[in-house]
């Protein structure tokens, strides 16, 4: 599966969202740590990441190969963050379209910002308990003021 995608990756039309270009390099020039949860496979993901991008922003993740249940992505991206990079703080947020990535985050107390740039509607999300709920990433400043940056 995962060499007949990445033959035909160039076949897909995957683009990055509208503001999400602009928020991930201010997170960066604020360096932000920026993980991934998918249940794609990891060279899947990267892959995918690649065609919009974005894939040099996220050096680690959570994703399908590690496990089919979405808590568990987020706790391995945990681990990864704390071992490869070290990171000891506890301000995370978990950014997503499906309530599957806000119930994902729920186990570990974690902040979330569901936003409705897929199937789900603001209506939708915010019946999830999400933190926040956006229609969309393209106001930075306001992204930033929840992330506290």
């Amino acid at each position: 599966m995962i060499q007949d995608y990445l033959a035909n990756v160039h076949r897909e039309n995957v683009m990055a969202l509208g503001g999400v270009h602009n928020l991930l390099n201010e997170l960066k020039n604020e360096n932000v740590l920026l993980g991934l949860t998918t249940g794609n496979l990891e060279p899947i993901a990267y892959a995918k990441l690649g065609r919009a991008g974005i894939d040099d922003y996220f050096s680690f993740g959570g994703f399908g190969s590690d496990s089919a249940k979405r808590p568990c992505l987020v706790e391995k991206a945990l681990e990864r963050a704390r071992k490869i990079h070290g990171f000891k703080g506890d301000s995370i947020f978990i950014i997503g379209d499906t309530p599957r990535d806000v119930d994902a985050a729920k186990p570990f107390h974690l902040h979330t910002i569901a936003v409705a740039t897929g199937r789900y509607s603001t209506t939708d999300l915010e019946k999830t308990g999400a933190d926040f709920v956006l229609e969309s990433l393209e106001d930075v400043k306001r992204v930033r003021g929840i992330l506290g940056i």
